[in-house]
């Protein structure tokens, strides 16, 4: 395991520290006029962007995103992340006006039927993605944003029954089912959609049940 000592984050190579940071010997300032120290006493620079599955985003200066566990960090640290709130970003040239900003992502509705598959690819095509959702908040904010309406996301066990992942690859690890979902009737039902009130449900890739879908960037 590589180990610094003395050295001042500023002159480590950019190479080298996302590697750092990563390893966990490091922590992070994550705001302006704050530098956060890790539970060796070691401490980096970085603006945090996102907090999700018990990971802090940074963004490094090199403009290098890095995801750190947060129980590596200080006691303090984290106790002072319980309570922080993510500043919006720029918003990109390619969100649209009527987005709205949550931990580190813009989000947005397409009303338009279609299928599965060319929600997904036209989210792409939008420089987005279809929305993921991996915990209570993120599934607060949609389901406010989605209003009645029942909306495509971005996960599927299209490759392997039961192994539910998002377009990212990951493993979908928290679900919000709905009574009796995922039921893959005809066994044809490998997609998530979000019904009214924040539940899932799965349907096969051509189902006319949603009017649409989220979009997501990052």
């Amino acid at each position: 395991m590589i180990r610094f000592t003395s050295i001042s984050p500023r002159e480590l190579p950019f190479s080298i520290l996302p590697m750092v940071l990563l390893l966990g010997l490091f922590s992070f300032q994550i705001c302006s006029g704050r530098t956060w120290t890790n539970e060796d006493g070691k401490t980096a620079e970085g603006i945090a962007v996102k907090i999700a599955s018990g990971k802090v985003t940074l963004l490094l200066s090199n403009e290098q995103k890095v995801a750190i566990p947060i129980m590596t960090l200080s006691l303090e640290d984290q106790q002072f992340l319980k309570t922080w709130t993510p500043k919006p970003s720029k918003r990109p040239i390619q969100v649209p006006a009527d987005a709205i900003y949550h931990n580190g992502s813009w989000y947005g509705v397409v009303i338009e039927k279609t299928s599965w598959r060319k929600a997904a690819a036209k989210a792409v095509k939008m420089e987005g993605h279809l929305a993921w959702i991996k915990d209570e908040e993120t599934l607060a904010v949609l389901t406010e944003l989605a209003g009645p309406l029942h909306l495509w996301l971005g996960g599927s066990d299209e490759e392997v029954e039961d192994l539910w992942k998002w377009t990212d690859g990951e493993k979908i690890t928290w679900f919000n089912w709905d009574r009796g979902e995922p039921s893959n009737g005809g066994r044809v039902e490998h997609y998530i959609q979000m019904r009214t009130g924040g539940k899932w449900n799965d349907l096969s890739m051509n189902s006319p049940a949603p009017v649409g879908f989220f979009v997501q960037w990052d």
